[in-house]
């Protein structure tokens, strides 16, 4: 599975202007990955997935909610919310609740979100700042309290070089 990471909005893709300005980075990212993989992916019963860390709000949230809504109907995707009444026949889940309506198997947790009970998941996989020295505290607490609980914890970090290693 690859997930791609687009920019941040504030970082411009300085060799693609529209209207005389340039284009936010994320969004050259976003649209240059899904609309060449998406249809591909899915066929192959796998998914576009992309990792949005740092929400300033859910201002932001909303901004990318519309840029996928967008993006999926213009390539004739499936999408839904809660109020669209389809929620077990989403593909993916994008939830500020403890809900699983499309019995995922996999749940990602962004920074901050309090881990579930992981009955019913055959992974549960939490992303956060490891620069963020809070975040970090609130990840080895998860952490901590998973592997008191008998679960299968485990963590991975970045190297220098870049690669990522099994820790625990």
């Amino acid at each position: 599975v690859l997930m791609v990471r687009p920019r941040g909005w504030h970082l411009d893709e300085k060799h693609v202007v529209v209207d005389g300005k340039p284009v936010p980075g994320g969004l050259f990212d976003f649209g240059l990955y899904f609309f060449h993989n998406a249809h591909q992916l899915l066929d192959n019963g796998s998914g576009p997935y992309f990792y949005l860390p740092k929400m300033e709000s859910h201002l932001e949230a909303r901004l990318w909610n519309d840029v996928f809504k967008l993006a999926q109907d213009e390539l004739g995707l499936p999408h839904g919310t809660i109020k669209d009444g389809n929620a077990e026949g989403q593909p993916v889940w994008l939830t500020a609740a403890d809900d699983n309506p499309n019995h995922a198997t996999v749940r990602f947790l962004a920074d901050g979100a309090d881990l579930p009970d992981p009955a019913g998941y055959a992974r549960v996989v939490m992303l956060f700042d490891g620069q963020d020295p809070d975040a970090v505290d609130r990840a080895r607490a998860a952490w901590k309290t998973a592997k008191a609980a008998g679960h299968d914890a485990t963590y991975w970090q970045q190297s220098e070089r870049g690669r990522w290693e099994k820790k625990g």
